[in-house]
């Protein structure tokens, strides 16, 4: 799987999240360039990648050979990394196509998304 390797250096992060939105879904959508399928993508070195997974791999620290970045919010813009799961391919095609698992993960992200809303408030002394 390599994960030894350390592969997405800093800038090109900034870059991304320079082109980031914050959602009130709670998503962290990409605001540029898609390809053909929706996905983020970014010029780098002169080669185009997808945004997430440049986003999925400088969180984890290692080049996700042979696996799948799930998006759990079903949101193929979003970057958010706790929205972000390294899988095999099978696994992300049985999540997409399981209405229970997608129910599940909705409400949990909604549930995660209300409770960090609340802390931001508690923080601000209630004013957002």
């Amino acid at each position: 799987m390599g994960r030894g390797r350390k592969v997405i250096e800093t800038p090109i992060v900034e870059r991304i999240m320079a082109k980031v939105v914050k959602t009130p879904g709670g998503c962290h959508q990409w605001e540029y360039t898609t390809n053909h399928g929706g996905y983020g993508v970014i010029s780098w070195n002169r080669k185009q990648y997808y945004v997430h997974r440049l986003i999925a791999e400088h969180a984890y620290g290692w080049k996700i050979d042979g696996l799948t970045i799930d998006h759990l919010c079903r949101n193929r813009t979003c970057v958010r990394r706790e929205h972000l799961a390294v899988v095999p391919n099978e696994v992300n095609s049985w999540r997409r196509n399981n209405k229970a698992f997608q129910d599940m993960m909705n409400a949990h992200l909604a549930e995660l998304h209300a409770l960090e809303l609340a802390a931001e408030e508690d923080s601000n002394g209630g004013n957002k």
